[in-house]
């Protein structure tokens, strides 16, 4: 890594910051704290798939322990996207962190945002495949995210798509030295995640 490139991500870094620290001064200091409360959530014990509901539609998964559907479309170039939605909107709300864990494949990080209309997430990548019977899901305390959790951060910026500004959220909600929020901004500037 030459100079000028170690100066552009350091400049990159900077604006970021600014950016978040903009936000930040954006929102509503009564709604800050019912953001980090509702980031804040207890569990994060790996939950089990169900999808023997006759219910459910094909291409779609309900992990009815952690109260999301999950489903598999493509987007308008055919890739792959997969779509999360809560069963109850009141059971999730934006800024909540979920890991989803295809049968045969990586864990993903999506954090839930308003669509506008409910609240929802979006994963957009080749491969992506969706295994009613053997996915599963947990919610994740962003507070408190593991070292392993951390290491799916990138990938699963790069493919967040419309959910990309969640992630500035989650960051921006995050205090300056926490690892998530520096895993966060060194994926959406290209830098390596350290502050």
């Amino acid at each position: 890594m030459t100079m000028t490139d170690r100066a552009r991500r350091r400049r990159q870094r900077e604006l970021f910051e600014l950016l978040l620290a903009v936000l930040d001064e954006e929102d509503d200091p009564a709604d800050e704290l019912s953001r980090v409360e509702r980031i804040t959530t207890p569990s994060s014990q790996p939950r089990a798939a169900s999808s023997r509901d006759p219910d459910i539609a094909p291409g779609e998964a309900v992990h009815a322990e952690t109260g999301l559907r999950f489903r598999l479309l493509p987007d308008e170039h055919g890739a792959p996207t997969l779509v999360v939605h809560p069963i109850d909107d009141h059971a999730w709300a934006t800024g909540d962190l979920v890991c989803y864990t295809p049968a045969d494949g990586e864990p993903w990080l999506v954090v839930l945002y308003s669509d506008g209309t409910s609240v929802t997430a979006q994963l957009t990548a080749p491969g992506l495949v969706l295994d009613p019977a053997g996915s599963t899901s947990r919610r994740l305390d962003s507070t408190r995210i593991s070292p392993g959790d951390l290491t799916l951060v990138p990938r699963s910026v790069a493919a967040a798509g419309p959910g990309l500004n969640a992630w500035r959220r989650l960051a921006a909600a995050l205090p300056a030295d926490h690892a998530l929020r520096a895993a966060i901004v060194g994926a959406l500037t290209g830098g390596e995640g350290t502050s």
